[in-house]
């Protein structure tokens, strides 16, 4: 199973943390804009910091980003919240993502009278924007979708997320268990994944040049988010969730840059990530970028990070017909589904298709090889050479991939 242990970390789903659709159960008697301004009030009464260079900006919707209201240098400081404010385990309780879920339980199960402005902000957020708590049918839909792209199918079940961390203490079957891991796998901070951080889930993901600011924290003491380089008035303040510089300690662990990509970023947080995009298909030996042309607003193109073969372009043609087929019999025959779930469905369809078209087109100015390679720590090396279609598919017998994946 993969799953995010970084710090920092269009129909248009934009990948937001705080992404939300509010079911009628869900809704909440004040807006989102005035719970964040409850939110900030009361953390800066608690001795909060938050530049006044920076403002909340509606994006799409109900959606909102952080903005520079006028240029910031490297290095000055965004927000900075104490440490005792952020939601976390307490001491004594253990650390890690089991914690983290019964300290966001805790919260969850407060009497409304006793919930601070940022309990009532976390109790406030839906469930059901995520892949993890579709309807059967969608997730019959979703699986029919992403085919050979990972994750694997039991990847979307809840009780397999927790089994999978032995965070087998909890009743698979209570919605506000869902909730409270819903929060920590798409709101957590810390390298221990085991935070819950106010302000912080504003702080959308962008790679590329739009990777504008990443946390710091000194633990016990507080968590801030950090300019990275300038940033010019009117840009928005984002963060990387995969192109970290502070992962989980895995003495063994390839970068997560290589192994948190794309189809894990939708599996874990629920959104499809805008362009660069990393796309990984390790039963075809497929890895490639998609990315926009500088200077060329929309003009998109692929880049194999390893070169492809005969049996992963195979792959790319057999499946983009697979595709667009789904596309016709999911528009015509809509499904009796949630919006959100439809929606995401065609967005994401939308994403995968348009990155196996580019791939497949560049695979046409490639050398194509049968060679097979595997992952290292922060780079991609050759570990022998064999022919045939099973050479994408064979196992090192030497190098052991902590995720189980091989090339």
């Amino acid at each position: 199973m993969m799953f995010l242990g970084c710090v920092i970390d269009d129909i248009s789903i934009n990948p937001l943390k705080h992404f939300w659709v509010v079911d009628a159960a869900e809704a909440t008697k004040k807006s989102d804009s005035e719970m964040l301004k409850d939110v900030m009030r009361w953390a800066e009464s608690h001795g909060a910091f938050f530049n006044p260079k920076v403002e909340t900006r509606p994006i799409v919707g109900d959606l909102s980003g952080i903005f520079a209201k006028e240029p910031m240098k490297e290095g000055e400081i965004v927000s900075k919240i104490p440490w005792d404010i952020i939601v976390k385990p307490p001491p004594g309780e253990g650390r890690g993502l089991c914690a983290a879920i019964s300290a966001a339980l805790e919260v969850l199960r407060k009497d409304p009278d006793e919930q601070t402005p940022y309990d009532k902000y976390l109790s406030s957020r839906p469930i059901r924007f995520h892949p993890m708590f579709w309807s059967t049918k969608g997730h019959e839909l979703l699986h029919e979708l992403i085919g050979d792209l990972p994750p694997d199918e039991d990847d979307f079940s809840p009780q397999r997320f927790l089994d999978h961390f032995g965070c087998e203490d909890f009743d698979f079957e209570d919605d506000t268990v869902h909730k409270a891991l819903m929060l920590v796998m798409t709101r957590s901070e810390g390298h221990r994944m085991d935070c819950l951080v106010p302000f912080n889930d504003l702080i959308n993901h962008k790679n590329g040049h739009s990777y504008t600011a990443e946390p710091r924290y000194e633990e016990g003491e507080y968590f801030a988010i950090v300019t990275r380089r300038d940033v010019e008035a009117g840009e928005e303040i984002r963060n990387s969730y995969n192109q970290c510089e502070f992962c989980l300690d895995f003495s063994n662990c390839p970068s997560f840059e290589l192994i948190f990509v794309t189809p894990h970023l939708f599996d874990h947080y629920g959104f499809v990530e805008p362009y660069p995009q990393r796309w990984i298909i390790p039963s075809r030996r497929l890895l490639f970028d998609v990315m926009e042309v500088d200077g060329n607003d929309g003009i998109l193109n692929a880049t194999f990070a390893i070169p492809p073969s005969s049996l992963g372009v195979q792959f790319l043609h057999d499946d983009i017909a697979r595709l667009k087929l789904f596309a016709e019999r999911l528009i015509s025959e809509k499904p009796n589904i949630p919006d959100i779930e439809y929606n995401t469905l065609l967005e994401y369809h939308q994403s995968i298709l348009r990155a196996y078209e580019l791939a497949y087109e560049q695979s046409k100015l490639e050398v194509l090889t049968d060679e097979v390679w595997y992952r290292h720590r922060d780079y991609w090396w050759e570990e022998e050479v064999q022919q045939g279609a099973n050479a994408a598919i064979t196992p090192s017998s030497s190098f052991v991939d902590p995720f189980d994946e091989e090339f």
